[in-house]
């Protein structure tokens, strides 16, 4: 790629969009000339220039909608803005000459030193991990297989029988973490949503040929889980049978960690984020960052792939008849460890710490105060709203007074945590900025 050949049309671009500073007086042109001040600061850093040009092009495009709507088609920048579309498409052309698996993988580095600076944690204290998607999913990205099939509790039990009926689960997976393992293994259903460990995968996965910009998705997560943990699976049991017993949050979403139940986990050194309750909701987005890898690109990068990592189809997936080697780096990780026996505790403690994490990236980000605040009542609402809900389930007509009177006190006591957590997120969070 010929550096100067990119100053040139950079500076086409600048020009074009001085001349038309001048025209044009509508909202959307001062949103777009913001947009070509990232461009110019990040014309440097390979792959994060295109998710910056798609964004352009995209308000570029909606503000021609706009004043050709306004002027019925008459206005006298249409032509000059339309100009401005082909010199971005000239840009991204020059660009794509750079990109390869290399570039790619230092804007990974990158994005995962900007994610371990926003939440604030260590290397020795991050999880990271990996999702590549061969398109944009909208609204249903990273979300499980459960959620995009609009499965309910009652439709997962029924589907586990199934599964049990057609062979598919035998008879030595017996607990429910082993049977959604597989049944996302073999069938693509279930509220486990893939990730893996090796960013390389991910990558390989992003890049599948559809004609569509890929998407690979980088995370950072201060805690995991085990897949034989007792605790994920008392707490998915409790979950579907209604039990009662644990406290379960629509948004505590859990990071399960390398799974070895079969040999193509092993091979994609896979794992999961279990999404609890019927209502799941999106991950946080201060948790991950994407990367947007060209359409026109992928092909490049497979071959890259393959060429020095050995990775490719028959690696990933060892039901293929031929083999070969996989890259198998393992990462350090921070163990989920609570010092509370206490369900109720331990499932707050890592709500409060993982809400923690999501404030100080948004105070970090300057945040509005106000929105801030929204987002913790929201909070307090949703988790009184669950703590009424699971103490009341303990509630029938066959329990004694005394019962009910331990039952309540424990629910006070909880509350009042919950309160005295949120004052205290409030203090370090909203006060601050305030005063500021």
């Amino acid at each position: 790629m010929c550096t100067k050949t990119i100053d040139i049309i950079l500076k086409n671009l600048n020009d074009n969009a001085l001349l038309l500073d001048a025209q044009l007086t509508n909202q959307e042109w001062t949103t777009f000339q913001s947009s070509l001040d990232s461009l110019n600061q990040n014309i440097g850093k390979n792959f994060e220039i295109f998710n910056t040009i798609n964004a352009i092009e995209k308000k570029l495009k909606k503000l021609i909608t706009s004043i050709n709507i306004e002027s019925n088609g008459k206005h006298r920048s249409l032509t000059a803005l339309q100009n401005l579309t082909l010199i971005l498409t000239e840009l991204k052309k020059e660009l794509e000459d750079n990109y390869n698996l290399f570039s790619l993988l230092n804007s990974a580095k990158n994005s995962l030193v900007d994610l371990k600076k926003q939440l604030g944690l260590t290397d020795e204290k991050s999880i990271l991990a990996y999702r590549g998607e061969s398109q944009d999913f909208g609204e249903t990205k990273l979300l499980p297989s459960m959620y995009r099939d609009k499965m309910e509790i009652t439709d997962e039990i029924n589907f586990f029988d199934l599964l049990k009926d057609y062979s598919i689960i035998d008879g030595q997976q017996n607990n429910l973490t082993q049977k959604a393992i597989a049944a996302q293994h073999y069938i693509q259903t279930s509220r486990f949503l893939d990730i893996t460990f090796n960013m390389l995968v991910a990558i390989y996965f992003a890049t599948n040929p559809n004609n569509k910009d890929g998407y690979f998705y980088i995370f950072c997560f201060p805690k995991y889980f085990s897949p034989s943990s007792n605790y994920i699976e008392n707490y998915y049991q409790d979950m579907i049978t209604d039990g009662g017993e644990y406290l379960i949050l629509k948004n505590n979403f859990k990071v399960i960690t390398q799974s070895f139940y079969n040999d193509r986990m092993k091979m994609q050194n896979g794992g999961f984020i279990f999404f609890p309750s019927e209502a799941i909701t999106p991950i946080p987005n201060c948790f991950y960052k994407k990367i947007i890898i060209p359409s026109n690109i992928k092909k490049k990068i497979r071959k890259e792939l393959e060429i020095y990592f050995s990775i490719f189809e028959s690696s990933l997936f060892p039901e293929k008849e031929k083999r070969k080697d996989v890259i198998t780096s393992y990462l350090k990780r921070s163990k989920h460890n609570s010092a509370s026996n206490n369900e109720i505790t331990e499932e707050l403690e890592y709500y409060f710490s993982n809400l923690k994490l999501q404030l100080n990236f948004m105070k970090k980000n300057n945040v509005q105060t106000l929105k801030i605040l929204r987002i913790l009542r929201k909070n307090e609402k949703d988790l009184i709203y669950s703590i009424n809900l699971f103490y009341d389930k303990h509630i029938d007509k066959e329990t004694t007074r005394e019962e009910i009177d331990k039952w309540e006190v424990e629910k006070s006591n909880t509350i009042n945590d919950i309160t005295v957590n949120l004052n205290n997120l409030k203090k370090k969070f909203i006060l601050p900025l305030e005063e500021n």
